[in-house]
């Protein structure tokens, strides 16, 4: 089957950082275990995007934006891998530190990284 992603092998994929499911909540553990199982079958080209979201579970359009972000470099240089399996709003966002830059043009959420590179003049 010729995949229109990139393919990667099974090596590189256990590589990938991967969230322990002791810390996800119980509730969540079944679709972040089926979200893994269908990311690796598309990411190592036994299955299409759709016939995998199909045998696991999830939107097809789900599936497709987990196979473009999951080879992505994160903020900690390492790729975000299947930390994209996590179901969206389980978890908890921290504080970006660091290299936080004055916004140059317009745009979405410009105020705040304005208001993170320039604490000082939050309220």
């Amino acid at each position: 089957m010729r995949s229109l992603y990139t393919c990667y092998p099974t090596e590189e994929l256990d590589a990938w950082y991967k969230p322990k499911e002791s810390d996800l909540a119980e509730s969540i553990r079944s679709r972040f275990r089926e979200a893994c199982a269908a990311l690796t079958a598309v990411l190592t080209g036994d299955m299409g995007i759709t016939r995998a979201a199909d045998a696991h579970g999830l939107c097809h359009k789900r599936l497709r934006a987990m196979v473009k972000r999951a080879p992505q470099l994160a903020h900690d240089g390492q790729p975000y891998g299947f930390r994209v399996c996590v179901p969206w709003g389980t978890y908890q966002r921290g504080k970006q530190e660091g290299d936080a830059e004055m916004p140059r043009l317009a745009g979405p959420h410009a105020m705040s990284h304005l208001l993170s590179a320039r604490p000082e003049i939050a309220i």
